[in-house]
């Protein structure tokens, strides 16, 4: 489970489901970096459905770009990307100050924690892997 605060209020949402148009209205947005196309509209849907704001980079050049301008509650990136992968994107967002606060998920197929579970990695980032069949989910 990964709570996420909405920038605008102190209130931690239980239930992205029950509770997402609730935290969408209070400001939460969330940055999708993810290269492949299919892969970033199918998590971009059901973020939607949720109703969180939502922006899409398709590479960790592109999404730093975006953070810079106007910053997400969230960004859930993919490793594997061309351009700059999601560690370096990681590493730079840590390296300034004014972002390095930013909360970030590895959202990947090519992560393995070991005994297949997600968990903190590199940067302090959250990993969780494409495809996951036990009932994860990323909560408001």
């Amino acid at each position: 489970m990964i709570d996420l605060k909405c920038r605008s209020h102190d209130v931690a949402v239980a239930d992205a489901r029950s509770h997402g148009a609730y935290c969408a209205h209070a400001g939460a947005s969330i940055l999708i970096v993810e290269d492949r196309p299919a892969e970033r509209e199918n998590l971009a849907a059901i973020l939607e459905y949720a109703g969180y704001r939502l922006s899409e980079a398709a590479n960790g050049a592109e999404a730093l770009e975006l953070i810079r301008g106007g910053l997400p509650d969230l960004v859930i990136t993919d490793i594997m990307m061309p351009k700059m992968d999601g560690y370096e994107l990681i590493r730079q967002i840590r390296a300034l100050p004014e972002i390095a606060a930013t909360r970030v998920i590895i959202y990947t197929a090519t992560f393995r924690q070991p005994g297949g579970r997600g968990g903190r990695h590199r940067g302090g980032a959250e990993a969780v892997g494409k495809g996951r069949r036990d009932g994860g989910r990323i909560h408001g």
